[in-house]
């Protein structure tokens, strides 16, 4: 938390912050007192670890795991973001159009986001004997703002 707010990340925001760290680490939250005994955590916290596994938000932050998480032998990686450090970023479709029996447009459907397109294609298929409906767009994620988020390796929680 500090290195964000060292940046000037708004950390104060309820619902900007994750934890984002491996499942053994994860796990190894839940484990420890900290995250469950009630007389720290309230009765209402210790509730949603001990019978849903789920821990509460620790920093203002969302605490979840991936299985994608980088781990290195006994020491586990976490990074700590703010929702902003992030952004949705899209390519238009290629086209289909010259092979002559595809008809296709593209629409942009989200005013908000003015370069998400998505492609609709059309063609007589002989094998679903019928007009078969493609929707289609190249979608991804990107790190916009590398200042909004912070990497941490630990071997705390094994």
């Amino acid at each position: 938390m500090g290195n964000l707010a060292g940046e000037g990340v708004p950390v104060y925001q309820p619902n900007n912050l994750a934890f984002i760290t491996h499942p053994a680490a994860y796990a190894g939250m839940m484990a420890d007192s900290n995250f469950f005994q009630a007389y720290i955590v309230g009765e209402g916290a210790a509730v949603d670890v001990l019978q849903r596994g789920a821990l509460v938000p620790t920093l203002n932050a969302k605490v979840l795991f991936d299985q994608q998480v980088a781990a290195s032998g006994s020491n586990y990686v976490g990074m700590f973001l703010h929702r902003y450090a992030i952004a949705g970023v899209c390519a238009p479709p290629p086209s289909n159009e010259e092979l002559g029996q595809v008809q296709e447009v593209t629409i942009y459907p989200v005013a908000e986001a003015p370069n998400f397109a998505v492609q609709i294609q059309m063609a007589y298929s002989i094998k679903d004997q019928g007009t078969v409906i493609n929707l289609h767009t190249n979608l991804g994620f990107s790190v916009t703002r590398p200042d909004f988020g912070s990497y941490g390796l630990s071997a705390l929680y094994l």
